[in-house]
């Protein structure tokens, strides 16, 4: 129990620290702490005790040295504390230490020394509580009605709580002390009861300083004051007492809470008051208050708690942002506790769908809202989504969807994707997690040979086996998730990309492609003719040739497909190929193993009518790998223009043979989309003229003799292709220097 200075030094300052709860012992020599070996008796141990805690408060009085202080002194009997009333005689009034230091809460053991007095011990009353007996214990119910005058207004309202103690047993007045200590326990149980209009009910409490005190270890030789042990003892009842006392200041509601601008909040915001023992505490004041922000307290700002230690507030939320609401009971261990309040009405999403690998965005994705069960926007012409009526506060998953993709350039999916596909699945190839997602066609986990070989199906216009997904969207990350959408959300992102499409060929019509270099390969024809057959291989140069992808078209009045097949060097490809039967073939093979140098990869095997000459043969949709090549006319002979019908116009073009500069004529007899082609005697494209919808009309159009690129093209025969909707004409001319 010994302190030491530096100890003295720092609980002397806790008073001068503002704290909460100021506490009056009341009492005798017991409570002076006679017979301890400090002189304290239980003050300093219940003082540490509260401390350890973390209860804020002071012991307060005039008598004693801080930090233990209270009113009391050797010899007082109840009669001396108190004044204007029967018994009491204010030799040691308590009144002048109420008004100077206004404690919350009087703790009193006072009574032994009245036990000596020649007065009756009980009762306290004669009436019921009207009024109070001029007995021991009548005095004490005029001391606590004295007291009272602090808490009702008299002479004060700080005073919250009066712990009245059973005294602890006395050898030589045991009889009496039996009596008194019963007598105390009914009043306390008579006024919580409301049963003594002139207490308050929760006012009193009380401590048993009796019951446990074994009087053979904590009585003092003389058997009237305790030794340490007793001390020590009375001062965890005193110490057990107040943790029944308001303690601690509960949040009950989240700490965190929403709702639409300027509507009242759904739930009000709830502490709960509890003493240390997790009890609510009844009667407590609880003040609210907006720290910041625009939210309002509907009703009172302070208000009490309840029966069981709930005290709540409404709120009404401002315009859109957080709030701050702060709730506090002054004298608890934990005092304040706050609360966030999010104001907002509709809340915005906004980002983008892009594709996989090219960036291009994606437009028409519909952009569902999962839990409202609707769509709540489409992606514009760059991709773009802004949805602005999403509920604040809601669980919210945004999902992608789009229709499965039909292809109109052909170039999304090709035989090159089928290569990629068949050369991860014999470990030549490495995917990215999007792209073998992609490849996976058949969903069924994993990318197989299979799959590889539906694609190359589709990219020809081959029937697909059933449960096959080419041209459907992915979406990464399948959807958007907000748990809850606590705020406007931007820049968020979508990436989309086609299954079966893996090297990244779609893009939108408006988005510029990357130009993938036209001269890694070259393609060239050759052919052999005899009277009745002629067959037209097609040639690729370059590196590391993986597929290819073409479409020939011819005219079926003079040209009859017998096969078409692969060569020697392309045996180990797979081919596909469909055939329309209406003059068009689209043929495509691929391999896992790539080809290097001149290459023949296709040959086309057709039955001739020799009596028809100047037929021609268009091979167009090029692609090697993914890289596009130029179309390609050949002829087969040698002599005069070829047209089907002259029904929808009809063409001239002079001079011919030119030097400089030659006029193409032709008539359009209803619109049509129109284009207009030169090429070069090898059958490669040279510049196309016009590509585009033209009305009834009579056009003219000048070749400068120039290729795409500006370059003024040699001396030579050059042949033009003019396609009018369905019909095809085609003519020689010669350029001469």
């Amino acid at each position: 129990m010994r302190r030491t200075f530096v100890y003295l030094f720092f609980l002397f300052w806790i008073p001068l620290m503002g704290s909460e709860n100021r506490i009056m012992l009341v009492g005798n020599s017991i409570t002076v702490g006679m017979k301890s070996d400090n002189g304290l008796g239980f003050r300093d141990e219940l003082y540490d005790q509260l401390t350890s805690l973390g209860y804020p408060f002071s012991f307060v009085g005039s008598c004693s040295s801080p930090p233990y202080q209270g009113h009391f002194r050797q010899g007082a009997c109840i009669g001396e504390f108190y004044v204007d009333r029967i018994g009491g005689d204010g030799s040691f009034d308590v009144g002048a230490d109420m008004d100077q230091n206004q404690p919350h809460i009087v703790m009193i053991h006072l009574g032994t020394n009245d036990t000596y007095l020649g007065i009756p011990m009980t009762p306290y009353s004669y009436d019921g509580g009207l009024n109070f007996a001029n007995t021991v214990s009548g005095r004490m119910a005029h001391f606590i009605d004295y007291l009272l005058e602090w808490q009702n207004g008299i002479r004060g309202n700080h005073l919250r709580t009066i712990v009245v103690s059973q005294i602890i047993p006395s050898p030589y007045q045991m009889d009496r002390v039996n009596a008194l200590n019963g007598e105390i326990a009914r009043l306390v149980e008579d006024a919580n009861g409301g049963q003594i209009p002139r207490i308050p009910p929760g006012i009193l409490r009380i401590a048993d300083h009796y019951s446990s005190f074994d009087t053979g270890t904590m009585f003092d030789p003389d058997s009237i004051h305790p030794n340490d042990i007793g001390y020590q003892h009375m001062a965890n009842i005193y110490y057990n007492t107040l943790r029944f006392l308001p303690m601690h200041l509960v949040r009950i509601s989240n700490a965190e809470d929403s709702g639409l601008i300027g509507t009242i909040l759904t739930d009000p915001l709830k502490v709960k008051v509890t003493d240390d023992y997790g009890n609510g505490i009844s009667n407590v004041e609880v003040a609210f208050e907006v720290s910041e922000g625009d939210a309002v307290i509907v009703g009172p700002q302070a208000v009490l708690t309840d029966a069981v230690g709930f005290a709540e507030c409404t709120i009404q939320l401002g315009d859109f942002g957080s709030s701050t609401v702060v709730a506090r009971s002054s004298g608890l261990i934990d005092s304040t506790v706050s609360f966030t309040i999010q104001a907002a009405g509709l809340v915005q999403v906004e980002g983008t769908v892009n594709y996989d690998g090219n960036g291009s965005p994606i437009p028409d994705v519909k952009i569902e809202w999962v839990e409202g069960t609707t769509m709540v926007d489409t992606t514009d012409q760059e991709g773009r989504f802004y949805i602005d009526n999403l509920p604040y506060g809601d669980i919210v998953t945004l999902q992608p969807r789009k229709e499965r993709w039909s292809s109109s350039s052909g170039s999304e999916i090709l035989s090159y994707d089928a290569a990629l596909s068949a050369r991860y699945v014999v470990g030549l190839e490495r995917l990215s997690q999007q792209r073998r997602l992609a490849a996976d066609v058949d969903r069924d986990g994993k990318v197989s040979m299979n799959d590889a070989s539906q694609i190359a199906r589709y990219a020809v216009g081959l029937d697909l086996q059933s449960g096959i997904h080419i041209g459907e969207w992915l979406f990464s990350p399948d959807n958007l998730h907000y748990e809850p959408l606590s705020s406007n959300m931007s820049s968020q992102h979508f990436s989309g990309i086609l299954a079966g499409d893996l090297h990244s060929g779609w893009s939108h019509p408006s988005f510029p492609k990357t130009d993938v270099e036209h001269k890694s390969f070259e393609l060239a024809i050759s052919s052999v003719e005899t009277d009745r057959h002629i067959v037209i291989t097609l040639l690729v140069e370059g590196e590391h040739m993986l597929s290819a992808d073409l479409i020939c078209e011819y005219d079926p009045l003079y040209l009859q497909l017998s096969t078409v097949h692969k060569t020697e060097e392309t045996n180990s490809f797979t081919l596909y190929y469909k055939d329309h039967t209406d003059g068009r073939i689209h043929a495509g093979l691929f391999g896992t193993k790539p080809l290097s140098g001149e290459t023949a990869i296709l040959e086309f095997r057709f039955q001739l009518d020799p009596s028809n000459q100047n037929v021609p043969v268009l091979f167009k949709h090029l692609y090697v790998n993914d890289c596009p090549l130029d179309d390609i006319l050949y002829e087969v002979g040698a002599g005069h223009r070829i047209a089907t019908t002259d029904e929808s116009g009809s063409v001239q073009h002079f001079p011919n043979p030119f030097n400089e500069e030659t006029v193409i004529r032709y008539q359009i007899r209803e619109d049509a989309q129109v284009a207009l082609t030169i090429y070069n005697s090898n059958g490669q494209e040279v510049i196309k003229l016009i590509d585009q919808k033209l009305s009834i009309g009579s056009y003219e159009v000048i070749w400068d003799g120039q290729d795409r690129i500006e370059r003024v093209v040699p001396s030579g025969i050059y042949f033009y292709r003019l396609s009018v909707g369905d019909e095809v004409f085609v003519d020689k001319m010669m350029k001469v220097r």
